[in-house]
């Protein structure tokens, strides 16, 4: 049975605003477009609310990237016209740096790396997952870095290069080292075991250089509460209040909304 979360989009869920785009801390549940049920709510629905309660008219923002239903994170809606036929083609182009964080299962032999593999889609059981192939599929690229381990997880920053579906889930997980809570390529005692309900997996960023004024942008998500209580078991402090390594790479005066 799909669930039916309420979005209760507030002020502090908007991490950017300017005059083309908007950006949205997703909590966990939140569908980003519409989906098959009219009556499941979605969060392009509720940023048009959100803007038309102050005063934008009758908004119309479109999502430029996708994000998984149980991925929090950053998403980034463009609220003119102009804004998402510039902001499509930066991600068309793969002129976006994107950062996750997971808690990991297990973790990868090396302390940094890079994943390749080819994806493909496959019809199991009733629905469509993607698999690692040996020919055909599409080419899915993505570098890592342990941020930490203790005891049987590990909290493991993820840049993809390439934007495949399920990407950084399936790659994580054909490697061998799941993120915990996946429902669809994880394990279920282990995601029991540890209480964990949906995926842990969090849009930590997105940086790119806008293409109105030219300036390099990052704007950055804060960690959810669930990661904030799985990192107390890894390095001091929380996720919440790291500062995200080498997001001002692009340039100084680059703009960091938290």
């Amino acid at each position: 049975m799909v669930e039916r979360r309420p979005i209760n989009l507030t002020d502090a869920h908007v991490v950017h605003l300017d005059d083309h785009s908007i950006a949205v801390a997703k909590e966990a549940g939140w569908p980003v477009h519409a989906t098959r049920d009219p009556d499941r709510p979605h969060l392009q629905a509720a940023v048009a609310g959100w803007l038309r309660a102050r005063g934008a008219g009758d908004p119309d923002p479109a999502v430029v990237h996708r994000l998984d239903v149980w991925t929090s994170g950053v998403v980034l809606l463009a609220h003119t016209v102009e804004a998402r036929r510039e902001l499509t083609r930066l991600f068309e182009r793969r002129e976006v740096a994107k950062v996750y964080e997971a808690v990991c299962v297990g973790g990868p032999r090396a302390d940094d790396g890079a994943l390749k593999h080819h994806l493909a889609k496959r019809r199991e059981r009733g629905r469509d997952v993607m698999r690692s192939v040996r020919s055909g599929g599409k080419v899915a690229i993505t570098s890592y870095r342990v941020i930490d381990r203790t005891g049987d997880l590990s909290l493991v920053r993820l840049e993809p290069e390439t934007g495949r579906t399920h990407q950084l889930r399936v790659q994580t997980a054909v490697d061998g080292w799941p993120i915990l809570g996946d429902r669809l390529y994880g394990d279920p005692a282990i995601n029991a075991a540890h209480e964990a309900e949906h995926q842990l997996l969090h849009a930590r960023s997105l940086a790119y250089v806008d293409p109105f004024d030219g300036r390099p942008r990052v704007i950055v998500a804060p960690a959810p509460s669930r990661f904030d209580l799985l990192a107390r078991r890894f390095v001091p402090g929380t996720i919440r209040n790291r500062v995200v390594e080498g997001s001002g790479s692009r340039g100084d005066g680059a703009d960091e909304v938290q």
